[in-house]
């Protein structure tokens, strides 16, 4: 079986254009990116996933390209379960047809022309995001995403999607985004904005090379480098240190002035969380209460391979 991918590059223009990762106050007032900063050893971001603890669950995009608009529906419900005020699953099918819409061309007599199910960018996703936001996912039929209601034509993935209707793109939304927030970092900075971030309390969507043997295979273990083009969409929400407090403090140090040698003999020590969106039966591992599967663990090798690392600054809407 291969499990499906979907997310599309930005453009060089466009990431010219992203507004890099800061922590706010209100987010970060504990941490900083700095050694005098002493960091947690570990991040348990992961113990709202359950729906029973107002989290997403581990999602399921089946055999549809819809995995940018499951990470961002993962993030946003898992959010606000972290900030005490849950609310229902958005539609992931409700990103991705936004975002659709958002980079896809009007006929000339101002219909929209045929929608495909061929992935899109985070961009798009935070654009849709803007101006639609995302109702629940018990509001919008085509959910679970299934290719069998998604398509036109179930038996062919070229075929296109069936239309969306106004009532399930002009629904309510239960949030609103304020501002989406880019690592821009790269190399050692990049690990320790990343680290800060998780530290912080938020969670990242992020995009990763999926469609090699070693991701696709998945059942457990810490990830190292993987195969293929970056190309699929999911989310970082915690980190572990293997090591000592000292150890750490020695790492968080010698990220913030790259030294390598210390580097070298401490990467070892770190692991990052992630959970994905092919569900949690056929793939993954988990570690936390009524979550089967579908989660990993990525040591720094398959961090640095990381992309369009990014924190949703969202508010919840008043009933």
């Amino acid at each position: 079986m291969n499990f499906p991918t979907g997310h599309i590059r930005d453009s060089d223009e466009v990431k010219k254009t992203r507004v890099g990762l800061h922590l706010h106050p209100r987010i970060g007032a504990a941490f900083g990116a700095s050694a005098s900063v002493i960091f947690p050893l570990s991040t348990n971001n992961r113990a709202k996933l359950p729906v029973s603890q107002g989290g997403p669950g581990v999602l399921n995009q089946t055999d549809t390209s819809t995995c940018e608009g499951h990470g961002w529906a993962t993030v946003t419900c898992l959010h606000f379960a972290l900030k005490g005020t849950p609310i229902p699953l958005p539609s992931p099918l409700g990103f991705y047809y936004g975002a659709l819409l958002v980079s896809n061309r009007s006929n000339p007599d101002g219909t929209i022309a045929p929608l495909y199910d061929q992935g899109t960018t985070p961009s798009a996703i935070i654009q849709a995001m803007v101006i639609w936001g995302s109702c629940p996912a018990t509001v919008w039929g085509q959910y679970p995403a299934n290719s069998s209601t998604l398509w036109t034509d179930p038996s062919d993935s070229s075929s296109p999607m069936v239309p969306v209707k106004p009532e399930q793109l002009f629904a309510e939304s239960g949030f609103k985004l304020k501002g989406a927030y880019f690592i821009t970092s790269a190399g050692n900075q990049k690990i320790l904005d990343l680290i800060t971030a998780l530290a912080s309390g938020e969670i990242l969507t992020n995009a990763i090379p999926a469609s090699g043997p070693t991701f696709q295979r998945y059942k457990g273990g810490i990830l190292g480098a993987v195969e293929g083009p970056v190309d699929h969409c999911n989310v970082v929400l915690d980190y572990a240190w293997l090591g000592t407090v000292d150890q750490l403090a020695e790492y968080i140090a010698a990220l913030g002035t790259n030294n390598e040698d210390v580097l070298s003999a401490l990467n070892q020590f770190i692991v990052f969380y992630g959970v994905n969106s092919w569900g949690e039966i056929l793939w993954g591992e988990s570690d936390v209460p009524e979550i089967q599967g579908g989660m990993y663990r990525a040591g720094r090798a398959f961090a640095d391979q990381m992309e369009d690392l990014c924190v949703a600054d969202l508010e919840k809407i008043a009933a």
